[in-house]
């Protein structure tokens, strides 16, 4: 899996969408909390549901399978190598850590080789309407095939900051939703941090499903990206782990098999119409 764009006709259509109010601003203060009531709201927030909401299998059979679906994912269509995704969401949400952590998971040990956002220099930077794609941009595609398409976007939001981001956020989103639903493309998010907002689950990661306030959070997530919570899956990067953890690279690779489900959906839908395409082509 790489991180890509729109192909450049798309992403000059959506340009307009992606501006640095919607995708680039800092992360709104918090007020503080007292010591007596932050403990009680870690009381409040820590409490598990007797079975989890979603099944998951934490083993190592499990990771195992999971690694080898994804090492030998080959897309379904004739004459598209790659499955091509496209990351999306606010400055420091998560998108290059995600891209980090499951390359962690597969080289056997942490590595951090994608710049983190933090900033509104971030990787939003690319869809800036001060940069727009025009015709005569190198690398231009003027009748894209299927292998130079997008198939699958997926949208990355920060659980720990749900409760933060401002109205003109859920606006954005939807432009774009809509936007992205009229090219046909299939779209997932990506619930990250999920360990700063439950105690329970940053002890124990196997517990996410379990957590009462995951399960909020992802309700609230739906409610933002104006997304049923059946795209959502919630994730844990590697942040400052020095060694991999089995269950955590599970949850990862779960929203990658996630994620690549939806673009093999995109190729089912769309491998007919390509094929009557490029024959109107030569």
């Amino acid at each position: 899996m790489e991180q890509s764009s729109f192909s450049h006709a798309e992403e000059k259509k959506a340009l307009p969408y992606l501006k640095p109010a919607g995708f680039a601003f800092g992360t709104a203060a918090k007020t503080a909390v007292q010591p007596e009531e932050n403990k009680s709201i870690f009381k409040e927030l820590s409490l598990l549901q007797a079975s989890p909401w979603r099944e998951v299998e934490w083993s190592e059979d499990r990771k195992d399978t999971l690694m080898e679906y994804i090492s030998f994912y080959k897309p379904s269509c004739e004459g598209v190598s790659q499955a091509r995704v496209l990351l999306l969401g606010p400055v420091g949400a998560g998108k290059s850590s995600f891209i980090s952590s499951v390359q962690s998971a597969f080289s056997g040990r942490v590595t951090n080789r994608a710049m983190v956002g933090n900033s509104s220099a971030s990787f939003t930077k690319k869809f800036s309407p001060e940069q727009p794609v025009r015709s005569e941009t190198v690398g231009y595609v003027k009748k894209p095939l299927l292998k130079d398409k997008v198939h699958c976007v997926v949208f990355v939001v920060d659980a720990s900051k749900i409760s933060t981001y401002p109205k003109s956020l859920s606006d954005t989103f939807q432009q774009l939703r809509d936007h992205i639903s009229d090219l046909g493309v299939h779209q997932v998010a990506l619930l990250t941090h999920v360990d700063k907002i439950c105690p329970d689950t940053a002890r124990d990661i196997t517990q996410v499903y379990k957590s009462m306030i995951v399960h909020q959070t992802i309700n609230k997530a739906g409610a933002l990206l104006g997304m049923s919570t059946s795209y959502i899956v919630p994730v844990k990067n590697y942040s400052s782990e020095l060694d991999l953890n089995k269950n955590t690279d599970i949850l990862l690779l779960s929203a990658v098999d996630h994620i690549l489900q939806y673009v093999d959906l995109y190729f089912q839908d769309n491998v007919a119409t390509e094929s009557v395409s490029t024959l109107s082509w030569k």
